[in-house]
């Protein structure tokens, strides 16, 4: 195994396994608290429980033993009972004990000293074959009658099967008038009413109840007697069967369950309670073990899902930072604070800062801007802050004549380009690449200096022959023959074309150079747009177009220099009156827009081809379809007065449908134009 496997089986160890690791012990031992606290909530409920089904048994068996005795102190008190005289009584105590909590429904008997059944109450249709029955013929009865006769007190039978069909117990209370033996009392109760649970309450889980004697098992619920070899009891001669029940649910003890003594008179029992709600915690516990089972394994799955993606992330950003740093040019990141995240490699050979050094700083520490006389930028000036700022790409180009200081002090022109990030509306901070351009600056230089040059020696033998041409066409030099005249016209009308060519060129070169002067004043852009609609009066009389100019009311003066706004207007219109055909239709509206001043220049002229959109700005382009109808035109006035609108602060920007129109827009701040100083001004 190579570095590279061992360095991702330690990566998928330290994010994968051993937090999957500790997610199964966590789970683990809060199942392990989570058994314990259901364990004790439900033992606790269990024994407060088992104590309330041991107080309402002993308060049934009392309140019957109660019954018994008092039915004999009445036989011992009377001289002779008759039947109603002992159903009224029965029923008094019968109804007593029947009412209430207690809510035991019991039989009162009298046996005479023979141990035949004389009285009993209630009696109906079931156990109407009570009265008359001969307790000498079963055992299991006739015991506890003996017992009692023998001494003289309450005897419990031990559970017997009523001649109804369902287990019971009985309670004798012998009867003596002084020493003489009068029979007995017995209150017969059946075994399911004496252990019910208490009326109108509900055990929240179940559990198996019973009473355990020393030869008997009594189910509560079962409503059954087995002896303790598994047999149950089916009849009141105490035959017995077989049954797999006392096997499945009797023959040992439960975990859980709980064993208290209840004293039935001479007897005493075994009360146990076997609970179901162990079992039903393991299930539970169980359930929620394999849910956090299923749980941690699908967390497991998804730190895997995790580990995977991060590891793709990590070979795209290794990749994303190779190509970044591969890179010619430099590139900062920055935050939303200034502080400096990312640089590349280029970018620290071109500012002389290490990496280490910027990553972590304020970028206007790292990057330093001066301009051209060697003024240090303020924060506010500086690109990052404007693109931060205004949400706005901000570019710096040749033209901007400004300088980056490197750490040895020296200092270079750059190009670059700040583009804001942008999440959910909020910017995050921006991303700059520039480049050193010293060798563009020069070729610039050369090339401005070249045409300024040309320019300037087009521009003395062009001006040589307007005069020249003017002269002729006034008569200066003689009458003019009708051919000669239209020749010289010709010559005239080509020069005009070169010296306006030159002039167009020179304007360029300045604005280019940066050697531009741009002095603000007060103006009122509607008395501008006329004075240039007069210029053109005559041209646009020529085609026979309707000129239409329209300003919002009270609109404000702007501090800009007129003779650069004026330049675009007339630049604008001029375009306008020569690209729409005869009879058109021409109108220029002024209104204020938020911050901004904006004008706006229409016409339903021949309109800019879809293709051609893109290039409407740049240096000598000219559409296709206006080439064949207007021949004459260099492709320089868009270039130009777009560089007049942004020079001044403003923005411009055009709609147009070939053969329908095309309207200019551009706008200029309400706050004015910066003022620049400069050397020259465009002619």
């Amino acid at each position: 195994m190579n570095m590279k496997d061992n360095k991702k089986s330690s990566t998928v160890l330290g994010y994968v396994v051993v937090p999957g690791l500790l997610i199964l012990i966590i789970a683990v031992v809060l199942n392990f608290f989570v058994y314990k606290l259901e364990i004790n909530l439900f033992s606790n409920i269990y024994n407060n429980e088992v104590a309330g089904e041991v107080s309402l048994i002993s308060r049934r068996f009392q309140s019957a033993l109660t019954a018994a005795e008092t039915t004999g102190a009445f036989f011992e008190s009377s001289q002779e009972v008759t039947q109603e005289e002992f159903d009224a009584f029965a029923s008094v105590l019968t109804e007593d004990i029947a009412s209430g909590v207690i809510n035991l429904s019991a039989m009162v008997e009298w046996v005479d000293v023979q141990n035949v059944i004389r009285y009993a109450y209630p009696v109906d249709e079931e156990s109407k074959g009570v009265v008359g029955l001969d307790m000498n013929k079963y055992p299991n009865r006739l015991i506890p009658i003996i017992k009692a006769k023998e001494t003289k007190s309450p005897v419990v039978s031990e559970p017997i099967m009523f001649v109804e069909g369902y287990p019971g117990l009985l309670i004798y209370s012998p009867i003596y008038k002084g020493d003489e033996y009068e029979g007995q009392i017995i209150v017969a109760m059946r075994m399911a009413d004496l252990l019910a649970h208490i009326p109108g309450e509900n055990p929240i889980y179940q559990k198996d109840i019973y009473i355990q004697t020393d030869n008997f098992t009594i189910p509560f619920d079962d409503d059954v007697i087995f002896n303790n070899n598994g047999e149950r009891i089916i009849d009141a001669e105490g035959n017995t069967v077989k049954d797999s029940l006392y096997e499945k649910e009797y023959s040992s003890n439960k975990k859980g369950t709980a064993s208290q003594n209840i004293v039935f008179a001479d007897k005493t029992w075994q009360l146990k309670l076997s609970p179901v709600y162990i079992g039903e915690v393991q299930k539970r516990v169980a359930a929620y073990a394999g849910a956090s089972l299923v749980t941690a394994f699908i967390f497991i799955y998804f730190l895997w899902i995790l580990q995977k993606r991060r590891e793709k992330l990590v070979k795209e950003k290794a990749k994303t930072e190779a190509l970044i740093h591969s890179v010619g040019e430099g590139i900062i990141a920055v935050d939303k604070d200034g502080i400096i995240t990312f640089a590349n490699e280029k970018a620290e050979q071109l500012s002389g800062f290490s990496i280490k050094e910027a990553v972590g700083k304020k970028y206007y520490d790292f990057w330093r801007l001066i301009d051209s006389k060697g003024a240090v930028l303020s924060q506010e000036e500086r690109p990052f802050h404007q693109a931060i700022m205004n949400k706005q790409v901000v570019n710096i180009s040749l033209g901007e004549h400004l300088y980056l200081l490197k750490k040895d002090g020296t200092r270079f022109p750059f190009a670059s380009t700040i583009a804001p990030v942008i999440v959910n509306g909020e910017v995050e901070g921006s991303i700059m690449s520039f480049r050193d351009i010293t060798k563009d600056s020069e070729v610039d230089r050369m090339k401005t200096e070249f045409l300024s040059l040309a320019s300037h020696q087009l521009l003395t033998p062009s001006s040589a022959v307007k005069w020249i041409s003017e002269l002729f066409l006034e008569g200066g030099a003689g009458k003019l023959a009708k051919k000669q005249k239209e020749k010289i016209e010709l010559i005239h009308t080509a020069n005009e074309s070169i010296i306006g060519l030159v002039h167009s060129l020179l304007n360029i070169s300045r604005i280019e150079s940066g050697r531009i002067i741009v002095k603000p004043e007060p103006t009122d852009l509607n008395s501008l747009v006329v004075s240039v609609s007069k210029e053109l009066e005559e041209k646009i009389k020529e085609k026979n177009h309707s000129f239409n100019l329209t300003a919002d009311k009270g609109l404000p003066q702007i501090n800009i220099d007129p003779h650069l706004i004026k330049e675009v207007y007339k630049n604008l219109l001029t375009n306008a009156i020569k690209y729409t055909p005869a009879k058109g239709n021409i109108s220029v509206n002024i209104s204020k827009v938020k911050n901004n001043i904006v004008s706006k220049v229409s016409d339903n002229g021949y309109g800019i081809p879809v293709k051609d959109k893109n290039r409407v700005f740049e240096k000598f382009y000219r559409g296709e379809n206006i080439l064949s109808v207007e021949k004459d035109g260099n492709g320089l006035g868009l270039y130009l007065i777009k560089q007049i609108i942004e020079v001044s602060g403003g923005e411009i920007w055009f709609e147009s449908k070939e053969n329908k129109g095309t309207t200019f827009w551009f706008s200029l701040p309400l706050a004015g134009s910066a003022p620049k100083a400069g050397e020259v001004t465009i002619t």
